[in-house]
Order: structure tokens, then sequence, then C-alpha cells
């Protein structure tokens, strides 16, 4: 007989002796597929299970020290734990993955308020255990995003050196273990110039973010009655060497406190209209993306970004454009997104972008709400002139994404027969009538690969090129078996396929359409109905990326 380290019963002699200690280190350290010894993890477990055999049989009935073996039996099965086999590199990729703005919110001090690290996913990642924050500490990216939300809505502070230390402690942190990385910076500012001081110097806790301006690659500012140049009261020529993404929220904010001084700007979101005019320089022609918030003007923007691979810009104009202008061209515009909803129909006549446009190079077209958006009545009133856009400029699209779009079925497949190129497809049909929604029953018809539908009449296939599918719809009722058998017809893995993925039509044992890659489907108010989607599974079990989610 001998005594439990632990609970100081006195036992048979074990095989297994209950060292929590070397147990808890191994747990702690310990990861990797090298880590995982299986064979001497499952005879430590079945000689456990052996002590626990000997002790209830031996009919001394001690149950503290049953408890201690059952409790180590748990303690060691989880080092067969399946997220313990994944390399720090992969588990480091998912933290980049998952890990987004890290919010700070600055509100009045109060005795009872507490830090929370529920909007702080570098923090939570960091306080899981041991390994996952050895990981989190080693990756500053993690850090370098930070949203500081002020909302302290007085006119000015007083000074408490103690209290400002105290509250800008976890902001230092994460400062700190960001090193030298760039920084994403989102800031917003609510109330009259809520972040200084009295004597006009500012808090600490906006002064160790501007202080890192050097740092900064991205940086959003929203405020509504303070001015982006205040945050640098006395630096009256800021340098942003690393700033490649810029935000202004507020029309009052001025772009020419940044002239001459943002020499990696790429990317420029405006709250007004494009100011530069044909002849005036622009002093930032190296951007490839621009989001002007109105589309006055659009004549000038291409005229002055040379190299722009990215246009945001509203579906109507204000006024109408002249007839005997050319169609705007650009030989690197790849991206274009149209938002739609940007002006409240009245009794005055709407002017389309599209016919401005002819990008005969465009390989992504994104329909999508305005950020003010206005609810159309009736069906979409552009689509004519969207097709003509596209007919003319022949481009080889491969993604479009249509959201919150009043289309109808019959003239989403027409659009689609339109681009035969395209690989990815996003439909969402959020805040859509039942009668204006183009998520229908009879288009997943016309998207089977396999068989024709109403809509489709003809034998080839529509979008053969397709390797991602996304919808959202907002359906109650749907006959799931379409869907299953538009996504069964456009699985189609072939072993001897080209590495590009593509299909090659000419060669006739291959398949007419591209395997389907990934697919999503999002039913807002629709619950699961069960084993109803049980060959889908099969399909992702065998490799397709497949996603089904019900009304939560």
């Amino acid at each position: 007989m001998e005594a439990c380290s632990l609970c100081q019963e006195n036992i048979l002699k074990p095989r297994v002796e209950l060292d929590f200690t070397s147990l808890h280190e191994i747990l702690r350290s310990e990861s990797g597929p090298a880590s995982v010894q299986l064979d001497k993890i499952n005879l430590i477990l079945e000689r456990l299970q052996q002590d626990l055999e000997d002790l209830e049989s031996s009919g001394i009935g001690i149950d503290a020290h049953e408890s201690c073996i059952s409790k180590y039996t748990a303690e060691t099965r989880s080092l067969l734990s399946p997220i313990r086999k994944i390399p720090d590199e992969i588990l480091q990729a998912i933290f980049e993955y998952c890990c987004d703005m890290n919010h700070f919110v600055v509100s009045a001090p109060s005795e009872t308020a507490i830090c929370n690290i529920r909007n702080k996913p570098a923090m939570v990642l960091s306080s899981t255990c041991f390994r996952w924050r050895r990981n989190a500490l080693h990756m500053p990216s993690l850090w370098s995003s930070i949203t500081l939300e002020w909302d302290w809505l007085i006119y000015g502070f007083k000074k408490d050196d103690a209290e400002d230390e105290k509250r800008s402690f976890t902001l230092a942190s994460f400062l700190s273990h960001s090193l030298q990385w760039p920084l994403a910076v989102n800031l917003i500012f609510k109330g009259a110039a809520p972040n200084f001081y009295l004597d006009g110097t500012l808090h600490p806790i906006a002064a160790q973010v501007v202080e890192q301006r050097h740092r900064w690659k991205s940086l959003s500012f929203k405020s509504a009655f303070s001015f982006v140049e205040e945050l640098f009261p006395e630096d009256h020529t800021p340098q942003f060497p690393l700033l490649e993404n810029l935000s202004l929220l507020h029309s009052a904010d001025d772009l020419d406190i940044f002239q001459d001084i943002v020499p990696n700007l790429k990317a420029l979101k405006m709250p007004y209209a494009f100011p530069f005019r044909r002849g005036e320089r622009f002093p930032f022609p190296q951007l490839l993306h621009l989001e002007p918030s109105s589309d006055e003007d659009v004549l000038d923007v291409l005229d002055h970004t040379p190299n722009l691979a990215s246009l945001v810009i509203g579906e109507c104009l204000e006024g109408e454009p002249a007839r005997d202008s050319p169609c705007l061209t650009s030989s690197s515009l790849r991206t274009l997104t149209i938002c739609h909803g940007n002006r409240k129909l009245s009794l005055e006549v709407q002017f389309s972008v599209f016919p401005l446009f002819n990008f005969s190079l465009l390989d992504a077209l994104h329909l999508q709400p305005a950020e003010h958006f206005n609810l159309q009545p009736g069906f979409w009133f552009n689509f004519d002139l969207c097709m003509a856009f596209l007919q003319r400029s022949s481009c080889p699209l491969t993604t479009l994404s249509i959201k919150r779009l009043s289309l109808s079925d019959s003239n989403l497949v027409r659009l689609l027969r339109q681009v035969p190129t395209l690989r990815n497809l996003t439909i969402t049909d959020t805040d859509i009538g039942y009668a204006f929604n183009p998520i229908t029953e009879q288009l997943i018809e016309s998207l089977n690969a396999s068989q024709i539908s109403s809509l489709r009449t003809q034998a080839e296939p529509l979008i053969p090129r397709l390797h991602s599918l996304t919808l959202d719809s907002g359906a109650i009722a749907f006959r799931d078996s379409v869907l299953i058998d538009m996504v069964c017809s456009r699985w189609i893995p072939f072993a001897g396929a080209p590495a590009s993925g593509v299909s090659n039509s000419t060669e006739t044992d291959l398949p007419s359409v591209d395997c389907l890659r990934e697919f999503t489907m999002k039913f807002r108010n629709r619950q699961n109905p069960g084993d109803v989607y049980g060959p889908l599974e099969v399909i992702e079990k065998s490799g397709m990326r497949l996603v089904v989610i019900w009304e939560k």
C-alpha cells in the first residue's frame, strides 16, 4: 500500500503514477503532430482503466481516489484532441483568418467599468491556453488592427495621470505586441472634439494611436464634428510613409492634408464627389481603388487615375451626360462596383452610369446596395442598360455579385447567359419582396448542368465554368430536391483534369461543365428539415466546400 499524492488515500501500488504536474506541463507545452504519441497514450489509458478496475474489485471503496483516476484519465485523453495535432503554422493561419479589428471604446470613467475582451479577438485568442498565447504573441499582425471609438461626450478633460495611465494600459499592450507591424486604424469620434484636454493636447489614449502614424497602413476616420487634421495639433505636415488605404467618412474632411505625404496610397474612399477636373493636378495618380460618395464628375475619374483597378460608384447620375460623349474605357480596371438605390426615385428622370462605360478587361462586377440604400419599387429599371453594357464590353467576367436587387429570375438567367466565363456567383435577396425575388426554384433548375428548365430551354449548361456559388435566400418554402439535384449535377471531380481546373470542351472525354468547388446556401427564414440534405453531406466528404445555413 502507498499513499496517493493527490488525495492522500492509501491504495494498492498503481500501474500509472498520477503525476498531474508533469501532465499539465505536457498539455501546456507540447503540440503539433510530433507530440501525439498515439501508442504510448493509449497504453497509459489502458493501464489507468486497469487501476480503476483493481480499485473497484478490491472492495476498499475509496471514492476520492476513483475521482483522481477519472480526472487523470480525462486529462490524458485530451492529449489526443485533434486541435493538438495541428502544426503551429496552420494554427497561426487560422488565427489570421478569424482575427479582425480589436475594438476599444472610450467612455466616461466608471467604478464598475471592465475591460471587454469579446470585441478584442487578439486578446481572446491569447487568453485561451498557453500554446495559443505563445502563438498569438509571436504574431504582431493580430495586435495591429485597432478600432478606437470615442464615446465620451464632453468638451474637454482635466488631466488625471493615474486614471489616464490605467485606462491606457490595454491599448498600450496591443501597440507593444504589434512591434513594428503596419497598423490598420479605425477612428470613430463622437461629439465635438472629445479627444482633447482643455489645454488643446491630445488625451493619452488617442495620443498613443496618433504617435504611431508612421506605421499606419490603413486609416478610416469618422467624426461628425472633429476634423482629421485636429489629430495632429503640433504637426502641420504629418508624414504617412506606409499609408495605403484611406477612408474619410465626413464631407468636412479635406484631402489637402494628405497631399504629397502619402507616397504609397493605393485605395481612397471620399465623402464627396471627385474634386478634380480635367487638367488639374491630381496628387494621387498611383491609386488602384477609388470610392467617391457621389457620382458627379465620373467622367474625370479615369482621366486622373490611369492605374485604377477598382472603382465603386453610384448607379444613378444627378444629371444627363452629354449624348455625344464616347464611352469611357480603361486598360487597367478589373473590378467595378455599382451601388444601386443611391438616389430616391422621383418624378425626375434617372440617368444610369451603364451607358458611359466600355470596360473590355473587366473581371469582377458587384451590384450592391448604396450605403444609404433606398429600396426601389418594382423590378430593377436599369436591367436593359446593364445588359447593353455587358454586350458592349464583351469582358471576360469571372466574378458576379448581386445583392438586394429586384430582378426577375428570367432576367437573371438572361444575364448569366451573357457571361459564360463566370466562375464565382453570389446572389442575396435581403429586403426583396417575393414577387421581385431572383432566387426561385426555376432559377435553381436553370443552373442544373444536366437538364433543361422552363427558363433555359437550350441543352447547353448555364455558366459552365462555375466554381463557387453562394445564395442567401429569405424564402419560407423551397423544394430542397431541386437544390440538391443542381449541386449534384455540378459535382464532377475528374482526376485527369488540368491543373487550372478548367475543362476543355474540345476533349470528348471531359465534362461540359467545370466541377463546382464551393457551395453556400443560407435560408434566413427556414428551419432545418432534417436528413433531406444527406446527399450533399456525401459530396462534402468527397471534397466540396459546402455549407447550408438555417434560421437561427
